[in-house]
């Protein structure tokens, strides 16, 4: 019975794992209620996971974005909180998004431990993870750019700049 027990055990955790994962792939909150709402939820669920402190500011946009711009961001954050769950061992985060002008602004800031960014190249060259690639990538895609700012046991910030023309805005 004891190996029985293990085993639903272990299933309840997978099930649970899967159920968290499918909901990250697109979580309902961002088709329903955008970006910020989706970020902040995000936030919500690192804290309460990782104990790390995230203060979220944000702009409130006139306009969504398109859906696929709106995924890409959401993805370009889920993926730098990712970094600093794993890598960072920040106690605090800084997470800004604003609409300036004609641009979509992210900036992400914590107080980890940092990186010397030449080691870390190598590294990354050698790692199977998207990490900051993955996200200069998918920013480039939205012809923005990614800027990473670090030194070590200086944390890390990394800015995100992307151009909001009419053709990333819808009416919803």
């Amino acid at each position: 019975w004891k190996d029985l027990s293990d085993a639903w055990t272990l299933l309840e955790q997978s099930i649970h794992e899967v159920r968290r994962v499918s909901h990250n792939l697109r979580p309902s909150i961002l088709d329903d209620l955008g970006l910020v709402s989706a970020v902040r939820n995000m936030c919500e669920e690192f804290t309460e996971r990782t104990q790390i402190k995230v203060k979220l500011k944000s702009s409130r946009f006139p306009s969504r974005l398109l859906p696929e711009v709106e995924l890409s961001v959401f993805r370009i954050i889920q993926e730098a909180l990712n970094n600093v769950e794993q890598h960072s061992r920040a106690t605090q985060l800084a997470l800004q998004i604003q609409k300036k002008n004609s641009h979509l602004l992210v900036s992400i800031k914590d107080n980890g431990r940092g990186f010397d960014t030449h080691a870390s190249y190598k590294q990354r060259s050698r790692a199977k993870g998207f990490g900051i690639d993955g996200m200069r990538e998918r920013v480039s895609t939205l012809g923005g750019n990614l800027n990473v700012q670090t030194a070590t046991n200086k944390g890390v910030q990394i800015l995100i700049e992307i151009p909001l023309q009419k053709a990333a805005l819808t009416a919803k």
